[in-house]
This record gives C-alpha cells, sequence and structure tokens, in this order.
C-alpha cells in the first residue's frame, strides 16, 4: 500500500478506523464485492471495520483467533523489557518496541509478516472490548487449527457463536497451528468462497 506510518502502530483508534474504511472503500470501487479475511490480531481489524464500515463489506473469513488466548502466553516480561515500553510509550509512542516471539515460530524472514507493535496499537486492538454489529447480511467463515499454539479450538468457537449472521461456517483445520497449515488445509475455504461469491 501507500501508509506512510510505521507498520505494528496508529496513533489513535480514530485514526485506525478512518485508514481502514478508506481503505475499503477504495477497494469497493475496483470491485463489487469486498471479502475481509483476518488472521490472528487481523481478525480485530475485520471486525473494526465491521463496526465501522460495514456498507462496503460483502463478507468476512476470520482465522486462527478466539476470545480467550491460551494462558500463560506473554508472561516472563523481564523488568527491562516493560520499562522500554514504558518509556517508548512516552517518548517515541510510534516506535514499535513490543516484540511478540514464542517458540517454534516461523516465517519470521517473512516481510509480510510483523512481529513488533507499540504499546498504543496493542492496547488498541485488545480482544478485551470485542463486538460486532447487531446484524451481518453476509456470509462468514472462522478457521483454527486443531494445534493452534495461542487459541484453543473452544475460544475460537466463542467468538464464532458471537457473530450475527445467518450465513457462517466453522472449520477446524487438522494438523493445523496458529500459522502453519499443512498441504490442502483450505480446500474447504475455497469451496465455500466458491458456493458464495462468483
Amino acid at each position: 500500500g501507500l501508509s506512510d506510518g510505521n507498520r505494528g502502530d496508529s496513533p489513535s483508534e480514530e485514526r485506525f478506523v478512518k485508514d481502514l474504511c478508506e481503505t475499503i472503500a477504495y477497494l469497493n470501487e475496483q470491485h463489487e464485492t469486498v471479502v475481509l479475511i483476518g488472521h490472528s490480531l487481523g481478525i480485530l481489524s475485520s471486525i473494526f471495520a465491521m463496526n465501522h464500515c460495514l456498507k462496503n463489506i460483502g463478507g468476512s473469513v476470520l482465522l486462527s483467533g478466539g476470545m480467550t488466548p491460551r494462558a500463560g502466553l506473554g508472561q516472563g516480561m523481564s523488568l527491562a523489557q516493560k520499562l522500554k515500553i514504558l518509556f517508548s510509550s512516552i517518548f517515541t509512542p510510534s516506535r514499535p518496541v513490543i516484540k511478540y516471539e514464542r517458540e517454534g515460530m516461523v516465517g519470521l524472514d517473512d516481510p509480510l509478516f510483523n512481529f513488533r507493535y507499540t504499546l498504543r496499537f496493542i492496547r488498541l486492538v485488545s480482544f478485551d472490548d470485542i463486538g460486532f454489529p447487531e446484524k451481518l447480511d453476509f456470509p462468514v467463515f472462522v478457521g483454527i487449527g486443531d494445534s493452534d499454539e495461542l487459541f484453543s479450538v473452544d475460544s475460537c468457537r466463542e467468538l464464532y457463536e458471537m457473530i450475527p449472521s445467518d450465513s457462517k461456517e466453522f472449520y477446524v483445520v487438522e494438523g493445523a497451528k496458529h500459522a502453519e497449515f499443512p498441504d490442502g488445509a483450505w480446500d474447504p475455504l475455497v469451496a465455500w468462497a466458491d458456493s458464495k461469491y462468483d
């Protein structure tokens, strides 16, 4: 895109929503149907979009997320790390210093993945305040790996149950982790998309 901001940062919720809705409106001018695809934290971006620019959305795919992360995630941050985050949030709030890492991560050298965030962005995209519009008049596909390291299948199903759509599907990917999917894992997603869209 043409973004001039730092990845993993947004100065405010208002700016985040404005940028998100402008992008979706632009895509909607170019394409009849825009289907949002959110993976992990991207689920929250999709939900923000549903709450603020619903008229330009024709469907949604929500992958590898849930209402409550597994116990123990984000634990063990040292005092030095906490102070670095605190001081950065005061003096250089746009500098991403919160590094996301866990054992067994893949894709660390992939430029499309982001693993550093600002404190203000993490506060912005909290699962604590998650909510959907009253009604979604478009199809929604929710998927999670049965071996996802961050969210349980039950936590993802809880998210699925909250979705106010009469056209929604829940799929558990056998053998999949949070960001690793075996061959053929997304055949059901492709079949779903083919059945819902021309």
